[in-house]
This record gives structure tokens, sequence and C-alpha cells, in this order.
């Protein structure tokens, strides 16, 4: 049953997802949008951990390392995951790249597609507005982001990173707002949260 809820979800989501590609002008990128969640190795990890009837801090390790896997796997996979373009340098730096127009339409569409798959409405700008201290993105993606949203960025933090944006590449560590945009410290990881299933 668990598997079959699992896909009902990826079918409803992509069908969201499809929806918002149209509107940003990449159909076919809806079309094939998390495709890769349905081979095995995504599929039956995302299943246990969303539909395995656990809550939240009582999922045991096994299944937890196993959606861990997975949802690196799907990172890697589909470069609509702002995740796919940060680079971890062999000397330990971490560079966040410049998103692909259609890779940042997606992933906007995505947020948008599991918001309204999960929820019923489109909550994005409530939910990026939440999430953005953890999410890191190149400054121009950023703006584009919270033009896209309506999302006002935060004015002196951009001011001293503007110089950076034509950069493709810019290391973590030189701009205050991809480091810690709040002055928050970090969470010690950051997996997903149950709820947003992206």
């Amino acid at each position: 049953m668990k598997y079959l809820r699992y896909l009902w979800y990826i079918l409803r989501h992509k069908w969201f997802v499809f929806i918002e590609t149209c509107r940003l002008g990449i159909p076919w990128r809806g079309i094939t949008h998390d495709s890769s969640k349905l081979l095995p190795d995504e599929f039956f990890p995302y299943a246990e951990y969303f539909y395995g009837g656990y809550k939240r801090g009582e999922i045991p390790d096994a299944v937890q390392c196993a959606f861990n896997w997975a949802w690196l796997k799907h990172q890697h996979r589909n470069p609509h995951h702002w995740q796919h373009f940060i680079l971890h340098s062999d000397d330990g730096g971490l560079l966040h790249m410049r998103m692909h127009d259609a890779d940042r339409k997606e992933m906007l569409a995505d947020w948008k597609g599991a918001g309204k798959a999960i929820t019923g409405k489109d909550n994005t700008s409530e939910w990026y507005k939440k999430n953005r201290n953890n999410i890191l993105l190149h400054p121009e993606t950023m703006l584009w982001i919270c033009r896209m949203l309506k999302v006002n960025p935060l004015d002196k933090t951009f001011a001293i990173i503007m110089p950076d944006i034509a950069k493709d590449s810019i290391p973590l560590s030189s701009s205050p707002l991809l480091v810690n945009p709040m002055g928050i410290p970090p969470s010690p990881h950051l997996e997903p949260e149950r709820i947003d299933m992206i």
C-alpha cells in the first residue's frame, strides 16, 4: 500500500510541476521531471521513508540511511535541485555554481508542485521565506527566485555581494549571504524537511 500511495504522490506532483513548467515555457522539463524517482534505488527508500508509518524522530537508522543515499542520488541525477550546483573542491572549499535558466525554472516549478501536491495550494513564497537560510543559491539565482516569488531580498546583504553576481561560481566563504544570510547558526545537517518530498 505504501508503494501505491507514494506512486500516487509522484504522479500528482509531476502533474502540478508540468502545469508550472508550461507556464515558465519549459514543458519538456515538466514531462521528464523526477523520472529518476521511479528507479528502484530511489523509489523504494522514498516510499519507506515517507509512507512507512514512522513518526519524525522515530525513523529507524537503516531507513534513514537508505533515504539519505536515495536523496543524494536524486540530487546528482536532477539538476533542478540547488544542491546539484554545490561544488566540493579538493581543498575542502565549497563553490556555488550558477544555475542554468531551465534548471532554476524547473526548481521553482518543483517547489510549487510539491506545495500543491501536499497542501493543495501554492504556498511557495511562505515556504521559501521560512527555508531560505538553508538554501544556498548563487546570488543571481537568488535574485531571480526572489523576483519570481515576490520576496524582498535583504538589501544590505545583497549590496555586499552584488559584485560577485557576474561570476559563474563563488566561494561560499566569500559571501555573507551564502554562508549565513540571517546570522543564524547553520543546522548540523541539511536534510530536506519530510513535508517537502522534492
